[in-house]
């Protein structure tokens, strides 16, 4: 304290005990770095666990499906054959359901927004279960209004995971009568919002079992995981996936009488894009030379078995220490590199191959991985990869993958290329 001089004469100390609050900072930062450790190790696990799974799965479907191709089998091993397939299928769909929601849990699914035509999109959807409700006897219609525009900006893609959802759950638990399936645009009085509707003459949901639906990890109750099966994920991923985009999603439902599952979504307007959207599949291009690295040596013999017959030339590696090794003696027009691998991993690999190995230095390489994940996909792109393709794969997949990055590195227009489905 001063006097009316400024010259001091008193001081007045204030102390205040921050013991307490100091060890509930430390507490709340200890907690934050915890945390922080227990979601990387939840995102390193799921990847694990994706890599564990999905690897011993592409030779599985893989396999099953040349098996089912070959002429002449008994009947009886046909069946085999098929019911193989259809559990593999069936166990991929698990699997994709776990790390679709553990994404939209992290936060780091992302939309990818393109022109699509809406009505086109809704009907070509519903013809991807109609083959289901003729097999259980159920007619299938769609309803779509005539304000819809033709073309529209969303996620094409990721509606139409939501919509599959919801035909496919309709179908599965009605057993007789029909599936409904309508389109509406502007109907919430929006502008650019489009609701889509799914009716069915089920049983029904009672009132007190609904809010259960969009749960994670919950079905209406246990008899119905024991007579249908399913993860009770699907729905939860679909209000996930509705919300992202700033959408709603709800469902009406009356016992005895059936139910009404619906979502409304932002879709404004869009121009038609010029020329194609997508390339067809395809199987033409020249022959090509091709390293095939991978540990698991099933999946080496899958991916030569699909391409020979197309005329290329495949030679395989267990790791990545073997590839760089290959590259060093030959040249290739392509290499297919899984990423993880003992000892030297892909990326490792890749950045030797890129850094050292002058034959194949551009060679493109494309990731064979059933890692998930961007922050993966993108350690393989900067390692130097050019493409990936995820596990289990396809064989119009691996095609047009060649044909791709073989005209790419020729210089050849791939529109070209790329132009003779897979029959």
């Amino acid at each position: 304290m001063r006097d009316e001089n400024g010259v001091p004469f008193e001081m007045v100390t204030v102390m205040r005990d921050v013991t307490r609050r100091k060890a509930m900072e430390t507490e709340l930062a200890n907690a934050r770095v915890a945390a922080d450790a227990a979601a990387s190790a939840k995102s390193d696990f799921l990847a694990n666990m994706s890599h564990e799974l999905r690897t011993p799965l592409t030779g599985v479907i893989g396999f099953s499906n040349l098996l089912s191709e070959l002429p002449g089998l008994p009947s009886e091993a046909q069946m085999f054959v098929d019911r193989i397939s259809t559990g593999s299928q069936a166990l991929l769909s698990v699997i994709n359901d776990i790390l679709e929601f553990s994404k939209l849990d992290a936060g780091h699914l992302k939309l990818e927004l393109q022109p699509f035509a809406l009505s086109e999109f809704v009907r070509s959807t519903a013809e991807l279960v109609s083959i289901q409700a003729r097999a259980k006897g159920l007619a299938l219609e769609v309803v779509c209004t005539p304000e819809a525009p033709e073309w529209v900006q969303g996620d094409a893609a990721r509606l139409r995971q939501i919509l599959l959802n919801l035909l496919n759950n309709a179908v599965k638990f009605t057993a007789e009568g029909q599936v409904t399936l309508r389109l509406a645009y502007g109907a919430s009085g929006a502008a650019g919002q489009m609701r889509i509707e799914v009716e069915d003459t089920g049983p029904g949901i009672a009132p007190e079992m609904q809010a259960r639906l969009f749960q994670r990890f919950s079905q209406v109750d246990g008899s119905i995981s024991r007579n249908f099966g399913g993860t009770g994920l699907g729905l939860s991923i679909c209000k996930g996936l509705v919300e992202l985009m700033g959408g709603t999603i709800g469902l009406v439902s009356l016992q005895g009488v059936g139910s009404v599952f619906w979502f409304e979504a932002p879709a404004p307007v869009a121009q038609a894009p010029n020329g194609p959207i997508e390339l067809a599949p395809v199987v033409e291009g020249r022959q090509a030379r091709i390293l095939v690295v991978d540990d698991v040596a099933v999946n080496r013999e899958l991916v030569r078995i699909l391409l020979t017959p197309f005329g290329h030339v495949v030679d395989e590696a267990p790791g990545g220490a073997e590839a760089v090794e290959a590259c060093l003696r030959s040249v290739y027009d392509l290499i297919f590199m899984d990423v993880h691998t003992p000892g030297v991993d892909g990326l490792a690999a890749t950045r030797s191959i890129r850094a050292g190995c002058l034959p194949n230095a551009s060679t493109p390489i494309i990731a064979l991985t059933a890692l998930a994940g961007e922050d993966r996909l993108a350690a393989c792109f900067d390692a130097g990869m050019d493409d990936y393709t995820p596990k289990p794969f396809s064989l119009v997949e691996l095609l047009t993958k060649v044909a791709e990055w073989t005209a790419a590195r020729e210089g050849n227009d791939p529109t070209q290329v790329l132009s003779t489905a897979v029959e």
